[in-house]
């Protein structure tokens, strides 16, 4: 019975792991100029205001860990976690990005 039990939980264990959220399974975008979006890819979990006060964010991209955007009126690239917290609105200042590969 303590076999069964353990096995039936590292299971569950093993499949936490497996469905944890991950970069590509949400798209991320620009909404207003202000806010980074989030949505998953099934198109549900809609949250406009994912990343909120950005300065006329633009050219979002994502990695593993962060996501990155450009800051249009004041020439800088933000970054925050894939979860949407610790944000640095000017983690890098720059001569006007526009644009972040993706």
């Amino acid at each position: 019975m303590i076999v069964r039990a353990a096995s039936l939980f590292v299971a569950a264990a093993a499949s936490a792991l497996v469905f944890a959220a991950r970069a590509d399974a949400y798209l991320y975008w620009t909404h207003a100029g202000n806010d980074i979006a989030r949505a998953a890819n099934d198109g549900t979990q809609v949250n406009l205001r994912f990343i909120e006060g950005t300065y006329d964010g633009a050219g979002v991209a994502v990695d593993v860990n962060d996501v990155y955007w450009t800051n249009l009126s004041n020439g800088s690239i933000g970054r925050a976690n894939l979860d949407g917290s610790d944000v640095h609105d000017h983690e890098l200042v720059g001569p006007e990005p526009s644009a972040l590969p993706s």
